[in-house]
C-alpha cells in the first residue's frame, strides 16, 4: 500500500518522521508531498520519502490513499483534481453553526449543548447579552482560539474581556459598532474555571484506527493563563492529565471522569450518522461548570496533535491499514 500524506508546509516536521517510522514498520510506502509537487499529465508526484533518517525527493506514481489537510481557497481546484484519482482522508464537517443546528435538530445530545446563534446586528446581541448576562463572541470558522471576546453585562456598565486585554464600557453600541462581527457566532457563556480562576476545557481526541473504528486517542484539560479567555494551547495555555486536573477540582471527580469517558465513546459514531463520507478524526471540546456538568463548546475536525503525535500516529496508521485491508 502507498499513502500520500498532503500537507501546505515547506519541510515534513517530527509527526510526520514518526508516522514514517510507523509505516515503515506496517510495509506501508509512505511519503510527504505538496500540491505543488503533482504532475496531472504524467500521473507522478515528486514525494519525498524517508530514507537513511533523511527526506529524499523521488518520483512516484499516484498512492492509494492521501492522508490530507483540509482544502484551502488556494488549492481547491487542486484538490477537485486529485480527488478524481486518489481517495482523500479527512473531510470539513462545516462550521460551528452548522453543527450546532445539526445537533439541536437531532436532539440526542441536548443535555450539554450551549446556545448559539450567528450575530446579526447589534440589537439581535443586545437582546441575547441581556438574557445570559455573559456572551461569548467568536468566528464561526476555525479559529485556533483567536480572536474570542467575552462581554458582560454588570448593572448599566459592561465588560469586554479578550486574551491580554479588559475594557469597562458604559456604550455598548459604540464599541460593537466599531468592529466588524461578520461571520461571528454570539454563545451563551460557560463558567469553565479551575479553583484558581483559570479557564480551562476538556479536549477530546478521537481517530478511526484498525478496522475503521473510533479510537480515543486521549482526553486531557487545556488550562488558559491569567487574564486568558480561552485555554487554547495555541494561545498560551497548557495541558494537564485528566484525573490530577479533575481530582484537584472537583470533589466528584471519578463521576465526571466517568462522564467524560462515556461521551467520548458515544458521541464519535452518533456525530458520524449525519455525513456521509467518513469522519477520520475529531477534537471535541468540553467545558465543565461548578457542578461538573458537561458542556459542549464546540467540535473540529483535523485536530491537532502536538503534544499527543505518537499516540495519533499509532492509530492514525492503523486506520491506512484499513484501507488495504477492507479496499479502497
Amino acid at each position: 500500500m502507498k499513502v500520500g500524506f498532503l500537507r501546505f508546509d515547506q519541510n515534513p516536521t517530527i509527526k510526520v518522521r514518526a508516522i514514517a517510522y510507523i509505516c515503515h514498520y506496517h510495509n506501508i510506502d509512505f511519503f510527504y508531498f505538496q500540491p505543488e509537487d503533482v504532475d496531472f499529465e504524467k500521473k507522478k508526484i515528486n514525494g519525498r520519502f524517508f530514507i537513511n533518517e533523511n527526506w529524499e525527493y523521488r518520483e512516484t506514481d499516484f498512492p492509494d490513499l492521501i492522508d490530507n489537510a483540509p482544502s484551502i481557497a488556494k488549492y481547491r481546484s487542486f484538490y477537485d483534481e486529485m480527488t478524481k484519482y486518489v481517495p482523500f482522508m479527512c473531510f470539513r464537517i462545516g462550521n460551528k453553526q452548522k453543527v450546532q443546528n445539526i445537533l439541536e435538530k437531532d436532539g440526542e445530545f441536548s443535555h450539554i449543548l450551549i446556545e448559539t446563534e450567528e450575530v446579526e446586528g447589534f440589537e439581535k446581541f443586545d437582546h441575547f447579552l441581556n438574557r445570559m448576562k455573559s456572551v461569548i463572541l467568536k468566528p464561526n470558522g476555525g479559529n485556533m482560539g483567536r480572536n474570542i471576546i467575552k462581554i458582560s453585562k454588570i448593572g448599566n456598565d459592561y465588560k469586554v474581556e479578550t486574551d491580554g486585554e479588559i475594557i469597562n464600557l458604559s456604550n455598548l453600541k459604540k464599541w460593537f459598532d466599531e468592529h466588524d462581527f461578520r461571520g461571528y457566532i454570539q454563545q451563551e457563556y460557560v463558567n469553565s474555571l479551575s479553583k484558581n480562576n483559570l479557564p480551562f476545557d476538556i479536549r477530546i481526541h478521537v481517530r478511526r484506527g484498525l478496522n475503521k473504528k473510533w479510537n480515543v486517542v486521549k482526553v486531557y484539560p487545556r488550562i488558559g493563563i491569567n487574564q486568558n479567555v480561552t485555554s487554547n494551547i495555541s494561545q498560551g495555555g497548557s495541558i494537564s492529565k485528566l484525573v490530577g486536573f479533575l481530582k484537584n477540582n472537583y470533589e466528584d471527580y471519578e463521576e465526571i471522569q466517568k462522564k467524560l469517558n462515556k461521551f467520548a465513546r458515544d458521541f464519535p459514531p452518533y456525530f458520524q450518522k449525519f455525513y456521509n463520507y467518513d469522519l477520520d478524526a475529531l477534537g471535541i471540546d468540553i467545558g465543565l461548570d461548578k457542578e461538573g456538568n458537561l458542556k459542549l463548546f464546540e467540535v473540529n475536525t483535523y485536530p491537532g496533535s502536538n503534544f499527543l503525535d505518537i499516540e495519533d500516529s499509532v492509530v492514525r496508521v492503523h486506520y491506512y491499514h484499513s484501507f488495504a485491508k477492507q479496499g479502497l
